[in-house]
């Protein structure tokens, strides 16, 4: 939030409170870019995610995947696959 109480950015996580962790989205208002505060987000998610032994799986862009590396989550080659449905 900023000094007015307005929201300028949150992460959602649906988990099943025993393994994993899915990250199903990160957002920070557009005005509010590129000051750190999606990095702070995800350091404060990891650090509680890391507390509570629940390992994060997210699904997102090639253009997100550096910015998601810096947290240490990696293209997984594990036999794991994503299935969609349009």
């Amino acid at each position: 939030m900023d000094d007015s109480g307005r929201l300028i950015g949150f992460v959602q996580v649906l988990s099943d409170g025993i393994k994993h962790a899915y990250i199903l989205r990160l957002l920070v208002h557009r005005d509010f870019q590129g000051k750190g505060i999606g990095t702070k987000i995800m350091e404060n998610l990891m650090d509680l995610l890391e507390e509570n032994n629940l390992s994060p799986v997210l699904l997102t862009k090639p253009s997100e995947e550096a910015f998601y590396s810096k947290f240490g989550l990696s293209i997984s080659n594990k036999g794991f696959i994503s299935m969609f449905k349009w």
